[in-house]
């Protein structure tokens, strides 16, 4: 037995295809907007009730993306600082004495001084990456609402967003042409039940 049971003439719209014995956080049958939650709880409403459906999404390692681009973006300025510093510049052969400047100081190598540069740009360009990938990231729902109960059904991409959002428009458009035709057919049926009226005198 699966997390749900169909009925008879219930159909599921998605996701398509579909496995009674899969879980899927999200349902959408032609009676029934169906949630799992992270307990594997379901949560259902008839597609009748649904007032509301509509797209969300957010970016929710926006502020984490940019600490990181903005830890990285120093180191990356002094791996330029330091790279422009020596440039043209040779390095020490092996063996040679490192010069001394006039106050004193021993010449850092110029190949020395690449390699720190190198390096300093490589992990702020790591940091910076990594705070574009998290800005990138994104989370998708559709908000649906039946009453003043609003959920937010998870989906996994914008395709499957815009899936379940048709989908669901297309079952409340398909249960109120049904509901229409039960009302049309119980009017059509009390009045072909109806007594004839009496002719008058």
């Amino acid at each position: 037995m699966g997390v749900i049971s169909l009925k008879p003439d219930e159909n599921v719209f998605f996701p398509a295809p579909f496995q009674e014995d899969e879980v899927y956080p999200v349902i959408v049958t032609s009676h029934r907007v169906i949630r799992i939650d992270a307990k594997a709880q379901k949560h259902e409403v008839g597609v009748g009730q649904v007032t509301f459906v509509g797209k969300a999404s957010k970016r929710p390692f926006m502020f984490p993306g940019i600490a990181l681009i903005l830890l990285g973006l120093p180191g990356l300025v002094f791996g330029i600082y330091l790279w422009v510093s020596v440039m043209g510049m040779k390095g020490f052969e092996e063996g040679e004495e490192a010069p001394v400047n006039e106050q004193g100081e021993t010449i850092t190598n110029p190949d020395h001084t690449r390699i720190y540069a190198i390096a300093s740009a490589a992990v702020s360009l790591l940091f910076m990456a990594g705070g574009a990938l998290l800005i990138r990231k994104q989370r998708h729902w559709v908000n649906c609402q039946a009453g003043k109960v609003v959920w937010k059904l998870p989906v996994a991409d914008t395709t499957a967003q815009t899936q379940v959002l048709m989908t669901i428009q297309a079952a409340i458009n398909g249960a109120k042409a049904q509901a229409k035709a039960a009302a049309a057919s119980a009017a059509a049926l009390a009045a072909a039940q109806a007594p004839p009226p009496q002719a008058k005198k």
